[in-house]
């Protein structure tokens, strides 16, 4: 990413700042500065700062939806038959009954069983919850 030399400049936007929300002024390009200056009545302030909450939470949603997707179509692409390369300590995504993507637990490979001709076939995963023995093709390996 490129970074200007100038500093009235805006600076490249970075994954931090997703999760750290309150930043300070001092960050903040002199345009917007000026425009929080030009609007600072009360009612304009928090009708700009709702909006700007359901901005951050449309994003949030799209990009756990979208980041499953396309995790799971990275993988695919990878690795044809990814059950095949689920080894012990790798942490995996375990689909669950009816649920939205974004509830599936985690958890990590303890244990693999093999099949009779050798391949992956179940595994014995540690969640939060304990252990459970889970059919690989219920399992989404997660790269860390």
């Amino acid at each position: 990413t490129y970074v200007y030399n100038d500093l009235r400049e805006p600076l490249p936007l970075q994954p931090v700042q997703f999760l750290n929300f309150a930043r300070s002024d001092s960050t903040l390009p002199i345009n917007f500065k000026e425009i929080i200056a030009a609007s600072s009545s009360r009612p304009s302030l928090i009708k700009r700062k709702n909006y700007q909450d359901l901005l951050v939470k449309q994003l949030w949603s799209k990009w756990k939806k979208q980041y499953i997707m396309d995790l799971r179509n990275a993988h695919a692409l990878k690795n044809p038959n990814p059950q095949q390369n689920i080894k012990i300590d790798d942490v995996v995504l375990i689909e669950g009954d009816n649920k939205s993507k974004l509830l599936w637990k985690l958890g990590r490979v303890i244990q693999v069983v093999p099949g009779r001709d050798g391949g992956v076939r179940s595994c014995l995963l540690k969640t939060s919850d304990g252990t459970l023995k889970r059919p690989v093709q219920l399992l989404y390996p997660l790269e860390l």
